[in-house]
């Protein structure tokens, strides 16, 4: 039975893609977003709530109901990184971490020419993430600590697209399937617990192997919080 349905599910997506008329590459985002962690463990390494990323990622179009309703399939990529103030006088903080995700974007719009440049729209992500955790010792005395962490995470957000009137793009002689956009939403980002457990750096250093140190638990890193996205979108 299960089998049954796996294929006429690849065949209802295979047929999706193959209708020319409700099919398009929808093209390339590349957003900013800001973070705002609400758990206190995220405190420990920083004074500062916010976290920045970057976040890449390309869709397309599955459906397009009767040109007012866009479906789209989306993957992308996210890399942040955040520096922290110095813990207890003496340690350095670094967070560095890396996601991949994918999901899908239901888009509203309208051909009016008033409307068409306006269009809102809603999203959700599901991904994994690694991230890194480090301290250093600001002066260089005690050795740097480090712990790389994984964990699954799901976003969903909303917010509006502004899309340049085509009739500008026409005039600087762009093609005609192209647009350009600028897009703001705003989501929740929720991760899983990443659990850290500190270890000495690894060294390169040629002299005696260093005494094994088994590593410091410090708990679990919860990085969730409000989220703020600001791109630019290409579409074709």
């Amino acid at each position: 039975m299960s089998d049954t349905r796996t294929i006429w599910a690849a065949v209802a997506i295979c047929a999706l893609l193959a209708l020319p008329s409700i099919a398009r590459a929808t093209g390339l985002r590349i957003e900013g977003q800001w973070v705002t962690a609400g758990d206190s463990s995220f405190d420990v390494l920083s004074s500062e709530d916010v976290r920045s990323s970057l976040d890449v990622s390309f869709s397309y179009s599955v459906l397009y109901l009767k040109r007012e309703v866009l479906l789209d399939l989306e993957a992308g990529y996210i890399h942040y990184m955040h520096h922290g103030d110095t813990l207890f006088d003496t340690f350095s903080t670094g967070i560095l971490g890396h996601g991949m995700y994918v999901g899908i974007r239901l888009q509203f719009r309208h051909d009016a020419d008033y409307l068409e440049i306006l269009q809102p729209y809603i999203r959700a992500d599901f991904g994994w993430a690694w991230t890194r955790v480090a301290l250093k010792d600001a002066d260089g005395l005690l050795p740097g600590m480090e712990d790389w962490g994984d964990s699954g995470f799901i976003y969903a957000g909303g917010g509006i697209q502004i899309t340049l009137p085509g009739v500008w793009l026409r005039k600087i002689r762009l093609p005609g399937q192209l647009s350009i956009g600028f897009t703001y939403e705003v989501g929740y980002t929720q991760p899983g617990p990443i659990e850290i457990r500190l270890r000495p750096e690894p060294t390169s250093s040629e002299g005696p192997e260093p005494i094994p140190i088994d590593g410091v638990r410090l708990g679990s890193l919860d990085l969730a919080g409000l989220t703020h996205k600001f791109g630019l979108v290409v579409t074709f």
